[in-house]
């Protein structure tokens, strides 16, 4: 055995008597003890509460987690008229039927009529996309005064025409 070696086990075997010693002492030894006892004894329920509270937090990711696939969308209508109904019955008050209409051909939403003012046809326009099973939103709606946006190249046309006659 090498010197190192040695001198490696008559450390701990120091350190062991050393520590015998602290502990079994005669006069401290058994208040020594119990204060060793009742310290590994809290780290332990420490360590239990540790892994409790981890527990719990990863219980509640995986109920988050849960709760988030449950509350995913519904399936896309089966037809346009059903989502037209679903947009309408979603929206409810919202849209304005007197003013507005929609049509929907294949997944896409046709929006046509006159809206109030610009900040309500961007709110229309977005709630309309957030039905599920809407593809895509063609805006056609125009303010009070202003030509839609399907009629004002023509109307310009007939402008230009009109002038050249």
């Amino acid at each position: 055995m090498s010197i190192k070696g040695r001198l490696f086990r008559t450390a701990v075997y120091a350190g062991g008597a050393a520590a015998a010693a602290y502990y079994f002492d005669p006069e401290r030894g058994r208040s020594r003890r119990a204060m060793a006892r009742d310290r590994l004894n809290a780290k332990l329920r420490r360590a239990e509460r540790s892994a409790e509270a981890r527990l719990r937090y990863a219980e509640g990711r995986v109920e988050g987690i849960v709760h988030t696939a449950a509350s995913m969308p519904p399936e896309p209508p089966a037809d346009d008229r059903m989502l037209a109904d679903r947009i309408r019955s979603e929206l409810g008050d919202r849209f304005p039927s007197d003013t507005a209409e929609l049509t929907v051909v294949d997944g896409t939403v046709e929006l046509r009529g006159q809206v109030g003012d610009e900040a309500a046809i961007g709110l229309l326009v977005a709630d309309v996309k957030r039905v599920p099973g809407v593809a895509r939103v063609e805006n056609l709606l125009h303010t009070p005064g202003q030509p839609a946006p399907n009629k004002a190249e023509a109307q310009e046309a007939s402008a230009a025409a009109a002038a050249t006659e």
